[in-house]
């Protein structure tokens, strides 16, 4: 749940900004009627020319003012609705005033589906393993399907502050649940010349060139952390219709890191890394437009952001080594024994690169409603390890490489202060439209809520309760 942070940016500022403002009250006629001839006096009769001047000249009796519900704390909910009308908090670059804080927590859930390849072409997760035709170099010796299936969803949850009118920083992280299996479905080719006919055959054969059976199923017990970000942002321009800000902040390496036994990425299982799990770090600048009025509800955003990370050392699979007998049985049948590389010479560690990434955003604002349409570029993520077989065994797999990505998302934010709750709820889907060599989710929804705190307000802000 990448997005929490997003999602919540404008925290207090829509607690009061779209629509939701004071009571206003309404004058009620006492029933009376007029009679013919024009407006009366208080005694009945028609008024003269003179003393209607008057009258249209007199003040017009002031409505007694009612306190809001729950005493004080109904009065401050109020007053702090009053500071934030007043303030020109819109668009992306916003940041929250000095001394307030929202505290975020959300729920995500979504559906691996399918992955875009490098042609740009929608396929399954996992590419199907084909290996040619070791005995006539035509054709196939077998193909595999891993048949890769099942649902994710997480939690996320942070703290947002203004550190002043214009600076905002930040803390946000996520939890993934997983519940991921893979179902294999095996297509011999020449293998069958061998015997290697059904699944079992072939995870026999696996364990005969040195290579681990694959585990089947994995679920997240209870959750798997993501990655945890600090942000700092900045509002350094901000007029009646346009506005700009600057972001940077760190990633910390706190994602948890698939079991390498049963990683996807090495065809051993259906587990993956639920971030980048390094150090990294990102920034980003951004621009608002707000429309003149009577348009004035709708904003144009436009925004970029990158990160880059370090490399990581990881704990590298075990592969058992490839026997000798087994060489010289597959040297006889007239196979090509390079096609099964021995991968025993992999070690115990292998360093890993998250590939840095850039992104754009176009945001279009309708009042308590936004879509907006992001397409990230994420560069290809490096296995170095001194075992070349271990490296074509990651690019054999197909899920490492360049990529980018394409997504949709509609998102409204329901203010909880006419509850005199200090807060919002916001509504999210997500739909990746297009992409290449990045994996494609369905179901995307996020469920969101952000509660408003008066942490360390200055005068200029404080609710000051009558007698005080």
């Amino acid at each position: 749940m990448p997005k929490l942070q997003f999602l919540f940016a404008f925290g207090l500022i829509f607690l009061i900004a779209l629509g939701v403002g004071p009571a206003y009250a309404q004058d009620e006629s006492d029933g009376a009627e007029t009679p013919p001839g024009g407006e009366t006096s208080d005694g009945g009769e028609p008024l003269v020319e003179e003393d209607k001047e008057a009258s249209e000249d007199a003040a017009p009796p002031e409505v007694e003012k009612k306190d809001p519900p729950f005493g004080n704390y109904g009065k401050m909910i109020k007053h702090y609705e009053g500071v934030l009308m007043e303030l020109p908090l819109w668009g992306m670059s916003s940041t929250i005033p000095e001394g307030f804080a929202v505290v975020m927590f959300g729920w995500q859930t979504r559906r691996p589906y399918k992955r875009f390849d490098q042609h740009r072409k929608m396929v399954d997760i996992v590419p199907v393993i084909s290996v040619p035709d070791p005995f006539e170099k035509k054709g196939k010796f077998f193909e595999l399907d891993l048949g890769v299936s099942g649902s994710a969803s997480g939690y996320g949850g942070g703290l947002i502050y203004g550190l002043t009118d214009t600076i905002t920083l930040s803390l946000d992280a996520y939890w993934a649940v997983m519940h991921v299996k893979i179902d294999p479905i095996y297509t011999p080719g020449t293998a069958d010349k061998l015997g290697i006919v059904t699944v079992d055959d072939f995870y026999e054969m696996l364990e005969m060139l040195g290579r681990p059976r694959p585990v089947e199923k994995y679920d997240s017990d209870p959750a798997d952390m993501g990655d945890a970000t600090f942000t700092a942002k900045w509002n350094n321009y901000r007029g009646d219709h346009v506005s700009t800000g600057l972001q940077g902040g760190i990633i910390f390496p706190t994602a948890h890191q698939a079991d390498p036994q049963r990683n996807l990425i090495f065809a051993l299982g259906p587990e993956l890394d639920t971030g980048a799990g390094t150090w990294g770090t990102k920034g980003g600048a951004m621009i608002d437009f707000k429309m003149p009025d009577p348009a004035g509800f709708v904003t144009l955003s436009f925004a970029a952001d990158a990160a880059y990370f370090l490399p990581d050392e990881r704990k590298a699979p075990e592969f058992p080594p490839l026997e000798q007998d087994v060489k010289d049985y597959l040297a006889s049948q007239g196979i090509d024994v390079e096609i099964f590389p021995d991968l025993s010479d992999t070690g115990d560690t292998y360093m890993y690169t998250p590939g840095p990434w850039f992104a754009t955003t176009a945001s279009l604002g309708l009042g308590i409603v936004s879509i907006a349409y992001r397409h990230g570029f994420g560069g290809t993520a490096k296995y170095d390890s001194g075992s070349e077989g271990f490296k074509d065994l990651v690019d054999s797999i197909g899920l490492v490489g360049y990529g980018d990505d394409g997504k949709i998302t509609v998102s409204t934010n329901i203010p909880l202060t006419p509850l005199f709750i200090p807060g919002l709820v916001n509504f999210n889907f997500e739909y990746a439209t297009d992409g290449r060599n990045a994996m494609v989710f369905r179901d995307v929804y996020t469920v969101g809520v952000g509660i408003g705190i008066p942490l360390a307000l200055p005068d200029k802000y404080k609710f000051k309760p009558e007698g005080e």
